[in-house]
């Protein structure tokens, strides 16, 4: 399969281009108007088909494109690609605007084409066992240090990783999502969130602290019998009858595996294979950025 990288920023060229380069299966093109960093990935992954313009690349006509540009442009790169016919991965989210992620939504189960959103801690290998039976608590922590931004890239461009993984594991809001937020001391700008709801069999709860002293991300799941804590995506323990059981990827297990991104880049290449649109997954993305933005609408004003 012939699939284009577009936009060549960190995280292409940390996890994406490193995993496909790398597979048999796929043929990688490179797409970015810099032409200094074109030029050098080219050369290092010995990629020989690269464009500048988006616009000829379409016309190429890879199998599929993978966005990794800024989220406001992934908008109109991902309708035309879908108006064009090509099947498109974007780095979540998918936009920043849930009316928006309706709308492509929309047009990729019209189209009847593969879209996908790159929610890798959906496909972590320590949260297996969250899949497994249904969760009476959730609880997801996600810090940041010396990071308060405003509130709609808060949301859309790294709480939602929070939000989804809250969905995809512990289940959506029975009912509205309860909201505390925390305000900067920059004009505008969010410091930290807290939002928590009722399940079908529990609850979940989760939280961005941006002014925190150190990065860092915790995941504690509970279940009948169960109970699992998560460091960093990576490790942590899994407990049952008070035995405890060390989980997570050993000395050799490569970060992009532990971290979910070879799962969901099968889940992905799975996806082009069967060559049609999946509306489960599409509905399961419109929720997680229809609820980022129903908190949003929380904190504004009332009139």
């Amino acid at each position: 399969m012939r699939i284009a990288l577009v936009g060549l920023g960190d995280i292409a060229r940390k996890a994406y281009l490193p995993l496909l380069a790398c597979d048999e299966r796929v043929t990688p093109l490179l797409c970015t108007r810099d032409g200094a960093t074109l030029a050098t990935l080219a050369r290092r992954y010995r990629v020989s088909e690269t464009y500048s313009s988006y616009g000829a690349l379409l016309a190429a006509h890879p199998d599929a494109v993978m966005i990794h540009a800024a989220t406001l442009a992934h908008a109109p790169l991902a309708e035309a690609a879908l108006q064009a016919g090509i099947p498109v991965f974007v780095d979540k989210p998918l936009c920043d605007s849930a009316a928006e992620v309706e709308r492509l939504a929309e047009l990729a189960m019209q189209r009847d084409l593969p879209l996908f959103v790159g929610f890798n801690r959906r496909y972590l290998p320590a949260l297996a066992e969250l899949r497994r039976q249904p969760l009476t608590e959730l609880i997801w922590q996600k810090h940041r240090h010396a990071l308060p931004g405003g509130a709609r890239s808060f949301f859309f461009d790294d709480f939602i990783h929070v939000l989804d993984g809250l969905c995809h594991y512990g289940g959506r809001p029975e009912g509205e999502a309860r909201l505390l937020a925390r305000a900067a001391a920059q004009p505008g700008a969010l410091a930290g969130v807290s939002v928590s709801w009722r399940t079908r069999h529990g609850w979940c709860q989760g939280s961005m602290n941006r002014s925190a002293g150190v990065t860092e991300e915790r995941i504690d799941g509970y279940a009948e019998n169960l109970s699992l804590h998560v460091e960093q995506c990576s490790r942590g323990w899994l407990t049952r009858g008070k035995a405890v059981q060390a989980i997570g990827g050993g000395e050799w297990t490569p970060m992009l595996e532990q971290r979910g991104f070879v799962a969901m880049l099968e889940h992905w290449l799975a996806l082009l294979n069967a060559g049609r649109c999946d509306s489960a997954l599409l509905d399961s993305y419109v929720a997680s950025h229809a609820l980022a933005e129903s908190l949003l609408g929380q904190l504004q004003p009332k009139r």
